[in-house]
């Protein structure tokens, strides 16, 4: 493989961990080492293009990068096992938050959650939060579309996260 396919290969190996990447790669169960860390920063700063003056340096050796490629395809899956246990982690803070049982049985439409996480579990075919426990299995949960749909939900939880979070700091600096 060249390294030009290599590198590509990379970028989107690296993208599929979406708003993860940076949490996953200090995560126990990532197999990446320091010095694959620091190739995977190199090539991050540089958008995945190779520096003509730096051909030879060892973060751009092909075999280095598909060493790196080979162990994020390995972690894919514990990388997935460790998604879907946040999201159910998620349901239950949510429950834990609003009033525990209860809130597992009230219609989502009526949670106080914003749209988008409210669509993303509307897409998961349950009208109940509870019944995300009691329709699906563990193996259930890996399946390609059902999987998709976690994600973007922890995708967007996150990202919600960090507008309230920047709202706050804001709120706090504009009081003051």
């Amino acid at each position: 493989m060249s390294i030009k396919k290599a590198m590509k290969k990379l970028e989107h190996l690296i993208q599929s961990y979406g708003p993860f990447w940076h949490e996953w790669m200090k995560n126990e169960n990532c197999s990446l080492t320091i010095e694959d860390l620091y190739i995977i920063e190199v090539h991050t700063k540089d958008n995945f293009k190779i520096n003509l003056f730096e051909t030879f340096m060892f973060y751009n050796q092909t075999r280095r990068v598909e060493i790196i490629n080979a162990k994020l395809i390995w972690d894919c899956k514990k990388f997935k096992q460790w998604v879907i246990l946040n999201f159910l982690f998620s349901i239950v803070e949510l429950a834990r938050k609003n009033g525990g049982q209860h809130y597992l049985h009230r219609p989502i439409g009526t949670l106080e959650l914003n749209e988008k996480l409210k669509q993303c579990l509307f897409k998961l075919d349950v009208l109940y939060l509870n019944q995300i426990f009691e329709k699906y299995k563990e193996e259930d949960l890996e399946n390609e579309k059902i999987f998709k749909t976690i994600f973007e939900f922890e995708s967007s939880k996150r990202l919600n996260k960090m507008l309230e979070n920047k709202f706050t700091t804001y709120r706090s600096y504009s009081t003051n």
